[in-house]
């Protein structure tokens, strides 16, 4: 797995939620709760290498 920038983290979490609101109207409990599981995958590994750093 390639290392991220910040900038790629922001660009994913960006698509996922344009993604996961474009989902939401027909979208079934799990669909939804998979966005937010990666969204909040994404912010962990940003907060991660921060305190690393």
């Amino acid at each position: 797995m390639r290392d991220y920038d910040d900038k790629d983290l922001v660009i994913l979490a960006v698509l996922l939620m344009v993604i996961g609101a474009m989902a939401i109207p027909g979208a079934s409990t799990e669909a939804i709760v998979l966005c937010e599981k990666a969204l909040y995958g994404l912010f962990g590994i940003a907060v991660g290498k921060s305190i690393k750093t």
